[in-house]
């Protein structure tokens, strides 16, 4: 069901119950006046004809009937009857009529000295009247014909009224409803407007309320979803090229190699060359499937307690291994006596290839293929540094340094394809852990890593 429609229901709903409630209270206080009015009627012509009765001595039962059919102002089916001392009628001034009148309910109103009570369609008030020499009850009753017809017409005004204000509700709300969900029809319409070759478009901001708020996060969204095409296309543009140059330097080998005939050592010297560049591709695929698999790893498997400075010195001695010119000083800035300052909560394979990416980083873009890492504890994290002293990182390329494939220009001569500090920064992030990066051109860069020590992770 269109918004629309559920806020006009809404509205008619509402509407109509408070509507509902307020005629409600007003037919029961009009209810109870009407039924006070016709009792106190019912009173005054009791006490009337009781004191006629009573009190005259000239007026007898026969004159005081001939009073009461002079009377024009007699209600409907009226009749009132007088009971003495002994609970005896001793008059009535309608003989076709009669209530249903015991000696408990006389005397209950002796008790009470005035009762109301209906029988049928009659409402009935029964009173004791008192002088020096006499005690009777005097019991009065009628049909309350026009407080019925009264109380019907309203009725009827009442629900008459109650429809017709609800069919102008309805029109009220459903016009309501269109102007509030009118920024959001505005929104629908921007967004409907904006496809994947315009991307940079964004959503108008009108004021400054929620649905506006809408609109800021959903241009926030598109920002990301824009970052993100930015990045693919990177992505794409980067892999394409560092995927060219060893094809095409294999296809021009073999080429060259076909346009005559060449001795055995010249074919050798170009299969050792295509192996290199084979060599090559290998490590790109390498570094892309472990790309793939740090974007797809799941946190759920990273519950071993793991001790940096293990990982830090399995780390070391790995890339020497292979790189024997590389020079790695690992320091602990302050003494760790505490084993649970080492441990962190994590993979061990994803922290080594981490570390090793980073210290490759810093030995291969130094001057002397040095690069010192410290450790320490800062609050709840421990904290790896990595720094060394080269070419440095721009201030133009810091904020793409993380983009796979993105290499700075000062970097174009040493060999890599620029997804190192893309696997590094995702295994960081999966361990709940930060990196940060300070580099000066041609000086000094430290990267900073922080990871959660073990004995916060209650």
């Amino acid at each position: 069901m269109p918004l629309r429609n559920k806020i006009t229901i809404l509205f008619i709903i509402t509407v109509s119950g408070i509507l509902f409630v307020a005629f409600a209270v007003l037919y029961w206080l009009r209810y109870n006046a009407n039924e006070e009015e016709f009792y106190n009627r019912l009173k005054q012509k009791a006490i009337t004809t009781a004191e006629l009765f009573v009190t005259v001595k000239e007026v007898d039962s026969t004159l005081l009937k001939r009073i009461d059919k002079a009377n024009k102002d007699i209600l409907f089916k009226e009749n009132i009857t007088i009971y003495n001392h002994l609970n005896k009628e001793v008059y009535t001034n309608n003989d076709t009529i009669n209530f249903q009148i015991d000696q408990k309910l006389l005397n209950n109103i002796r008790i009470e000295n005035k009762l109301k009570f209906k029988q049928s369609q009659f409402k009935i008030i029964g009173l004791t009247y008192k002088d020096d020499y006499n005690n009777v009850v005097v019991i009065a009753g009628a049909v309350d014909n026009e407080g019925i017809k009264r109380l019907s017409s309203l009725r009827n005004t009442l629900f008459g009224l109650y429809f017709i204000v609800l069919g102008v509700v309805g029109v009220i709300g459903w016009l309501f409803s269109g102007k509030i969900l009118q920024p959001v029809t505005h929104i629908i319409n921007e967004i409907d407007s904006i496809y994947p070759q315009n991307l940079d478009k964004r959503i108008n901001i009108q004021s400054n309320d929620e649905i506006d708020k809408l609109a800021i996060n959903f241009n926030s969204l598109l920002d990301r979803i824009q970052q993100a095409f930015k990045l693919q296309q990177t992505f794409i543009s980067n892999f394409s090229h560092e995927l060219k140059n060893p094809l095409m330097k294999m296809v021009s080998q073999i080429e060259v190699s076909l346009m005559r005939q060449r001795s055995i050592k010249e074919y050798q010297q170009t299969l050792t060359s295509v192996h290199e560049d084979l060599k090559e591709l290998g490590d790109l695929s390498d570094s892309l499937l472990e790309l793939s698999r740090v974007n797809h790893s799941s946190t759920s498997n990273l519950l071993v307690d793991v001790r940096i400075d293990e990982i830090l010195f399995d780390a070391r001695e790995e890339l020497i291994n292979n790189n024997i010119q590389y020079r790695i000083i690992i320091d602990v800035e302050k003494d760790l006596i505490e084993e649970n300052e080492l441990l962190v909560v994590g993979n061990p394979y994803l922290l080594k290839t981490t570390f090793i990416n980073l210290m490759e980083n810093g030995c291969k873009f130094s001057y002397n293929n040095l690069i010192k890492v410290t450790y320490t504890t800062i609050k709840q994290y421990i904290q790896i540094s990595f720094s060394n002293n080269g070419k440095g990182i721009t201030v133009k390329d810091l904020p793409y340094i993380f983009e796979p494939f993105y290499r700075a220009n000062n970097t174009s001569r040493v060999k890599g394809y620029g997804i190192g500090l893309s696997i590094v920064e995702r295994i960081v992030k999966s361990h709940k852990g930060l990196i940060e990066i300070f580099s000066t051109e041609n000086s000094e860069t430290v990267i900073k890593v922080l990871l959660p020590l073990a004995k916060n992770k209650a």
